[in-house]
């Protein structure tokens, strides 16, 4: 079911003992990127002429706090320009544009005051754009919609370049363990709550399970892939900020596909998981809070997705939310 069109992954700041997964802390960072050729995103440099329209679509990235609540909301615009391919650009609302008035499931228009730095300021709702647009929208699902029955998950272990802990867990079987067979403190497994969710309609396998690492995100780097973001394609392990968050997942896939002994294609994989080393979201500096925050979620709109992937977001979002939850209580 998997294909470029689209994939999510998570990522998870563990308090484990030696023994095993069962006090962690889940950091579920839902992440759904579309590779599209020719796919970039623009460095926008200076403050661009004042005014104007975007058409494309939005995806959003969501900062939970306490409670599972959102505590904080980042929105990206995806173009398409026939010259220069897909380009990713940041919003910035004004206070008076509700979550509610931003569609995420339709193309839209984006009447914006000003562009600086690659980010688009805007104080007037976007609007869907015509029926034409949305029947391709459907054109492109077709007339049924469908969750895989058998998702696939890549769990990169990771440490970072100048952070004292250690990763996590350094035997990718302790995430086995949590997944199908000792489970949490409460003997609660990932597959059985994939089971019972789904009232036994969705299997979580062992073998649609990849467990890669520990591996060392770089202390700095600069990425080499065809996509790029407006903060430029350079990153650190030192902060949150400046998309960093992401570009360690590119990075984590480049690495992947490096090496090849791992026989790892990313893109086969409905969800992926990052486990960053213990206490590693209360220590990493960020003014944005990002790195300090209960989870992450990447919501995108349904309609650029493979037909059997759309709803999977509702157990995975759920799933973080309850999986959250459970473990704050241990």
């Amino acid at each position: 079911m998997a294909t470029g069109g689209g994939r999510r992954m998570a990522a998870a700041s563990c308090f484990v003992t030696p023994a095993r997964l069962a006090s962690c802390c889940l950091l579920l960072l839902v992440v759904q990127l579309l590779r599209t050729s020719g796919s970039k995103v623009v460095v926008q440099e200076k403050k661009e002429p004042v005014g104007g329209m975007l058409t494309g679509t939005i995806m959003s990235l969501e900062l939970p706090g306490s409670g599972g609540l959102t505590e904080q909301t980042s929105y990206y615009l995806t173009t398409t320009q026939h010259d220069a391919g897909d380009i990713i650009y940041r919003l910035a609302f004004c206070d008076g544009v509700l979550p509610e008035d931003i569609p995420m499931s339709a193309p839209v228009t984006v009447v914006y005051d000003e562009i600086i730095d690659g980010v688009v300021h805007s104080c007037t709702p976007p609007r869907e754009s015509d029926d034409g647009q949305r029947q391709r929208r459907r054109a492109l699902l077709g007339e049924t919609i469908t969750v895989p029955l058998e998702p696939r998950i890549l769990v990169y272990i990771t440490s970072f370049c100048g952070f004292p802990e250690p990763p996590a867990v350094s035997n990718p079987e302790e995430i086995m363990d949590l997944f199908f067979r000792t489970g949490d403190r409460r003997g609660r497994t990932l597959a059985n709550y994939y089971n019972t969710c789904s009232y036994g309609q969705v299997t979580l396998l062992p073998k649609n399970v990849k467990v890669v690492g520990p591996v060392q995100i770089p202390c700095t780097g600069n990425l080499r892939t065809p996509i790029h973001f407006d903060s430029g394609s350079n990153f650190s392990s030192n902060s949150c900020e400046y998309d960093n968050l992401l570009k360690w997942q590119l990075w984590l896939d480049a690495f992947a596909a490096a090496n090849r002994s791992l026989g790892i294609t990313a893109s086969d994989y409905h969800h992926q998981v990052m486990l960053v080393p213990k206490s590693f979201s209360a220590k990493t500096r960020s003014t944005l809070s990002v790195c300090r925050t209960g989870g992450l979620a990447w919501q995108f709109p349904p309609y650029l997705l493979p037909a059997a992937s759309v709803l999977t977001l509702i157990y995975w979002t759920v799933l973080f939310a309850l999986v959250q939850h459970a473990c704050s209580t241990q």
